[in-house]
């Protein structure tokens, strides 16, 4: 029950901060800062706030394989700023939902790349995820939006963000892991800031800094989580971040999610469960 319980908090976590994302896109009106600045202060947190664990006995300083981190750390950038982006100008609960899409392409690039053989039965489980993130795109001429393809952006960036973290997990601890990431990430959106760079004010920057927190609180929770359950019984309650988002969203901003975002999730939710069961078999 607690590996339950820890998950689903981590889940909480990870939706409030497209949720503080959304807050922040409503001060660019007064004072406008590119998502990249937002990105960069994010991974200034995480890594604050991941560096100590190198002095504990739960990680390494020296990584087996840190030029993986470079291209893991690339994913989460882009996957972060795509969803600093989205949340801006559409509905914080299809923002998430699209992004959910992610294990979807992290399949088909494990296929690819790593040579993991995968079953019909799983790329029919992937058919239907993507249905559903279309579902609640609706791409047709009268209703699609460009902005819809922010978040599928997103989604692929996770995939390649979730595929180096599986060759990753097997050989580096979870807090050298949790550090390097945020350390590449915290160097990766450094480099860009000469041409980005806007100084936040201080009401934006401790929203950065919660989105920071929230994330790293939220990683802490579900490693935690996933460390004492069964990952095939845990995998189908990341989904439930979906409804957080969707909640907190109407709390925050008023927004309710139309009829076609809740079919379109779940039919991401029944993709993502029936993978989760195809990988416990």
């Amino acid at each position: 029950m607690r590996p339950m319980i820890l998950v689903l908090l981590a889940c909480g976590f990870f939706a409030s901060t497209n949720v503080v994302a959304r807050l922040v896109a409503e001060t660019q009106v007064a004072h406008p800062i590119h998502p990249l600045v937002i990105t960069f202060g994010r991974y200034v947190t995480g890594f604050l706030l991941t560096a100590p664990v190198l002095a504990t006995r739960f990680a390494s300083p020296v990584s087996r394989v840190p030029w993986l981190y470079l291209l893991r750390s690339g994913g989460g950038v882009t996957s972060a700023t795509c969803i600093f982006i989205g949340v801006a100008y559409l509905p914080v609960a299809d923002v998430t939902a699209i992004s959910y899409a992610s294990p979807f392409f992290a399949l088909i690039l494990a296929a690819v790349f790593l040579g993991e053989r995968v079953r019909w039965l799983r790329w029919a489980a992937v058919a239907l995820g993507f249905a559903g993130a279309l579902l609640i795109t609706r791409p047709t001429p009268e209703t699609f939006q460009v902005m819809a393809l922010v978040p599928f952006a997103a989604a692929l960036a996770m995939g390649v963000e979730v595929t180096c973290a599986r060759y990753i997990a097997q050989r580096d601890a979870v807090g050298t892991a949790m550090v390097y990431t945020n350390g590449f990430g915290l160097v990766l959106s450094a480099l860009l800031m000469p041409f980005v760079w806007t100084e936040p004010t201080w009401h934006q920057a401790g929203l950065i800094f919660l989105i920071g927190a929230l994330t790293v609180s939220g990683q802490a929770l579900m490693i935690a989580g996933m460390a004492k359950g069964e990952a095939s019984l845990l995998a189908p309650l990341f989904y439930s971040t979906l409804v957080y988002a969707a909640v907190f969203a109407w709390l925050a901003f008023g927004e309710v999610p139309v009829a076609w975002t809740w079919a379109g999730a779940a039919l991401i939710m029944a993709s993502g469960i029936w993978l989760a069961r195809s990988n416990r078999k």
